[in-house]
């Protein structure tokens, strides 16, 4: 009797039948299923490696394959340079998820695919060549699927060109009909961008930023779409490195201006749908009637302030108006008070006999014959009128007889001695006066306290004209010293010869409105950067030496052409006699 390995004897139990004899079979020892033989072998039980997720997933695939078996599926028999154009996806069974499907998904079903349409498991001996054949293509279509959308590059390539749709609708006119439009084509072409997930379009309740936001992503994101799955050339078919860079380099170029044009059907998609979102119309609208408000709050703004300035300028308008009209009150009645007080001053000084033009002046004057002060001119009544202050004259006319004069007197005396000191200080100084100036300031010491006292006393001037002598003395000094540290020399720099030339012939010709040799001294200073400056007769001397030394080389060279004129008469007079040997 044979009992089960690892199984404990069973007292009761009959006998089915025999074993055959065993055989020897070569297994390699690999796999799943050769780890869990020698684990049973090494007493570790039935536990394999495989995890309890693998198995979950190796059951639902088993699922699906029971739910897959009744279905008909014909085999795919495409030549090997029509792989491109296969569905890789639907091969697999991942038609409904396509570019969705994870690597596990793939795997999966490729998995299955396989246990499912391997040659070997779905041949039997009733199988023809023809229908082998069929099988064998199939198969290989399916590994051809799998090496595809197992390589991420590859997978990339083929996701990019699969199930496309690539038509972008034109702006509409109907709010309604937008989001019905454009909501499915932004949602297809959503997967193209490398930042996941990306914003949809939305709808009419969409907040207004996320719109923006949107807007901004499809406008601003990269896309990882390429188009280098139905390149024209196989680098790797090239029978030299030379022809392989070629095919690299046409390659390139096409898969360039289909990304180009990707680019600006995304970008025409995005500019119709902005151009015809009624958020966004809302949006401008808004954002045009705040622009207009914000216009109308300025322009009112600037009108109140225009108003208010106005009627400003109207009140200190009026205030200066009225201020004029007070001063010019003020002053009319301060003229009239003037007038008063004048009259009132004449009217005094006739009173009391200081006029001496009036009858009481003159009997005054022949009551006095021996009187110390003698009545006082019309003239003079007049200029001390014109001249006091009102003040001054007001307390004159208060005044009685002898104290009017008196005061008349002094005021007239007053008015003489500050005549006679104006007429002073315009007086020039004489020879004997400035030497008296200078011997007083030699003489007296400076450290004096009334050292300028002295000094008027010994001159007989006042203080003030001597002091201001001295300051003039003094500038005249400063002012020769200088003259004489920037006194040209006598003879020119060449740099002046220059401009000179220059400014005669060219800047300044002959002609010149204005003061021409001042104008050309100045430039030559200005131009030959020198540190004086040139006197205009210094100028004229100059240029009129350089037209004389000119008129003589002129003189010169012509005298040198009569010689040279004249030495080859003498050559062709000698050469025209013949000579004595013939």
């Amino acid at each position: 009797s044979i009992v089960a390995y690892n199984m404990a004897a069973v007292e009761e139990f009959s006998i089915l039948g025999f074993l055959s004899a065993p055989s020897a079979v070569e297994v390699e020892p690999i796999g799943k299923w050769y780890d869990v033989f020698a684990r049973r072998q090494r007493g570790c039980g039935s536990q394999t490696f495989v995890s309890e997720s693998e198995s979950k997933q190796e059951a639902a695939a088993e699922a699906d394959d029971d739910e897959d078996d009744d279905e008909s599926k014909p085999f795919t028999s495409i030549g090997s340079g029509d792989w491109k154009n296969q569905d890789h996806y639907a091969l697999l069974g991942l038609a409904a998820q396509r570019w969705q499907a994870t690597e596990d998904d793939i795997k999966r079903a490729y998995k299955k695919a396989v246990l499912k349409f391997h040659p070997d498991k779905m041949s039997t001996a009733e199988t023809t060549d023809a229908e082998r054949a069929k099988m064998d293509a199939h198969f290989n279509c399916i590994m051809k699927a799998y090496e595809i959308l197992n390589d991420r590059e590859k997978r990339k390539l083929y996701d990019s060109v699969d199930d496309v749709d690539d038509t972008v609708p034109a702006p509409v006119r109907d709010p309604a009909s937008f989001y019905r439009v454009f909501g499915p084509v932004f949602a297809r072409n959503a997967k193209w961008f490398q930042t996941q997930p990306a914003p949809f379009l939305g709808d009419d309740k969409t907040p207004l930023d996320q719109v923006k936001e949107m807007y901004n992503f499809w406008y601003n994101t990269a896309t990882w779409r390429e188009f280098g799955y139905f390149d024209e050339d196989d680098p790797n078919s090239a029978e030299s490195r030379e022809e392989k860079r070629w095919i690299e380099k046409n390659n390139k170029a096409a898969r360039n201006k289909k990304k180009k044009e990707e680019r600006s059907r995304m970008m025409k998609l995005i500019d119709n749908a902005y151009a015809c979102d009624p958020r966004i119309k809302r949006m401008k609208q808004q954002e045009q009637q705040a622009r207009l408000d914000k216009r109308k709050q300025k322009e009112d703004e600037a009108r109140r302030e225009e108003e208010r300035r106005l009627a400003q300028k109207q009140a200190e308008e009026a205030a200066r108006l009225a201020e004029e009209t007070e001063k010019r009150e003020a002053e009319k009645k301060k003229a009239e008070q003037l007038r008063k007080t004048k009259r009132a001053f004449v009217k005094a000084c006739r009173k009391h006999g200081v006029c001496e033009d009036t009858e009481e002046g003159a009997a005054s004057g022949a009551a006095a014959e021996g009187a110390t002060a003698p009545p006082v001119s019309r003239d003079n009544i007049e200029m001390l009128k014109n001249t006091l202050l009102i003040e001054r004259l007001e307390k004159l006319s208060v005044l009685d007889g002898p104290a009017l004069l008196a005061e008349v007197q002094g005021e007239l005396a007053a008015i003489q001695a500050k005549k006679d000191a104006e007429a002073s200080m315009n007086r020039p100084w004489t020879k004997q006066e400035q030497k008296a100036l200078e011997d007083a300031m030699r003489s007296v010491a400076k450290d004096a306290a009334d050292r300028w006292e002295q000094i008027a006393a010994k001159v007989g001037r006042p203080k003030r004209e001597c002091v201001a002598r001295v300051k003039e003395c003094a500038a005249k000094v400063k002012q020769q010293k200088e003259a004489e540290a920037n006194k040209a020399p006598d003879e020119w720099t060449a740099l002046e010869m220059q401009v000179l030339v220059k400014a005669a012939s060219k800047v300044y010709p002959p002609g010149t409105q204005g003061d021409r040799w001042q104008l050309i001294a100045d430039y030559i200073k200005t131009h030959a950067h020198t540190e004086w400056a040139r006197n205009p007769k210094d100028v004229v001397a100059q240029v009129a030496s350089m037209k004389n030394v000119s008129s003589a080389l002129q003189q010169r060279a012509a005298g040198g052409i009569d010689t040279l004129k004249k030495s080859k008469d003498k050559s062709v007079s000698s050469e025209s006699v013949p000579s004595e040997r013939f």
